[in-house]
This record gives C-alpha cells, sequence and structure tokens, in this order.
C-alpha cells in the first residue's frame, strides 16, 4: 500500500500543477507579474520610441532603485535624475536642479515603465488575450496581448519571462510606438544626487 501511494503521490503533485497553472486566467497571470515587477529593488529599461510616420526615434535608458529613484539617460548627453520629488538635469554636464519638478513628458515615460505600460489601468475595461509561447532573443516568454474597450486607440504587447518578469513590453497609440526592454532585476544599482 505504501509503494503504492509512493507511486501515485508524484503523479498527483504533477497533474495538481499543470491543472492549476492551466486554470489560471491570462488576467490574473499579468497581475501576478505586475505585482512581482513592483516589488523589485531596482531594474534597468531600455526605451525606444518612434513616432508614427516618422524615421526618427528617441532611445532612452532608465534605471530604477526603490522607493523613488530613477535616471533617464537621454540622447544628446541629457540625464535626468529623480529623486523623490527632487529633479535634477545634467546636460553636457552642467547640473541643474528643476524648480517645478518633473517635467510632465519623463513623468508619463516613467510612469509607462514603472506600470509596464498598464498605467494601474487593471479594470473591466481590459482584455487581455494570450499569444502563447515566443522566444524572446533566445530567451522563453509567454506574450499577451492588451486592450480597454475604454482606450480603443492604446494597445500593449507584454513578454513575460519564466521568472514572471517582464521581458519586453510594447505600448502603442495613435501617435507613437513605445518598445521597452527590461534588464537588470535587483542589481546593486546605485543613484545619487548629481
Amino acid at each position: 500500500m505504501k509503494r503504492a501511494f509512493a507511486a501515485i503521490l508524484p503523479l498527483a503533485v504533477f497533474l495538481t500543477a499543470v491543472l492549476t497553472s492551466a486554470s489560471a486566467s491570462p488576467y490574473s497571470e499579468l497581475q501576478r507579474s505586475e505585482q512581482k515587477f513592483a516589488a523589485l529593488r531596482s531594474f534597468h529599461a531600455d526605451m525606444e520610441l518612434r513616432k508614427l510616420h516618422s524615421l526618427v526615434t528617441t532611445d532612452l535608458a532608465i534605471d530604477f532603485v526603490a522607493p523613488d529613484r530613477f535616471r533617464e539617460t537621454m540622447p544628446r548627453n541629457v540625464i535626468v535624475t529623480v529623486i523623490g520629488s527632487q529633479v535634477f538635469m545634467n546636460v553636457g554636464g552642467r547640473v541643474m536642479t528643476m524648480p517645478s519638478g518633473m517635467p510632465s513628458p519623463i513623468e508619463s515615460q516613467l510612469q509607462n515603465i514603472r506600470t509596464l505600460g498598464l498605467r494601474g489601468n487593471f479594470d473591466n475595461n481590459i482584455v487581455v488575450e494570450t499569444m502563447g509561447e515566443q522566444m524572446l532573443d533566445g530567451q522563453p516568454t509567454h506574450r499577451y496581448h492588451l486592450r480597454w474597450t475604454t482606450l480603443p486607440n492604446y494597445l500593449v504587447d507584454l513578454w513575460i519571462g519564466a521568472n514572471e518578469l517582464p521581458v519586453q513590453s510594447v505600448i502603442t497609440t495613435t501617435a507613437s510606438t513605445i518598445t521597452i526592454r527590461y534588464s537588470g532585476f535587483n542589481a546593486a544599482t546605485v543613484i545619487d544626487t548629481p
């Protein structure tokens, strides 16, 4: 009897795991990923902004250290550092403190990066479609396509890695496409006052 139980136990554990993962909805899988991402101590993101109907792209690099430190490296040797409510702009080696806080375009970019493009919009108006397993730069991921019934011109595609953290996010609007590549999870990144 004990031998039969010992032989059946691994099968039961396997079937429970398969049935549990199969019954999880794409919506709940993304919520779990968003929660894991929000709990990170740090991450790095490379962002490409492409305006529609334009050949010009803007490349940015953003580092985040919890709870409230960002460093955004922009073209033309411009570095914006955000520490709490303080914003510093380094332009070609000259550091300025921004008197009125964070400029809205930078705030919008940081919000897209920090919320995976979801902007906290997990509500009844979201439609989450699973696009299946896909390889992204040699890494296995699961792709999701998100759209909102209240925001018809705002689409998000997310690639989530095996660690349930984002690998890539592509945000498409009527004006632009933003591609964000995530890496450096919980790295020992330091962001100090410039």
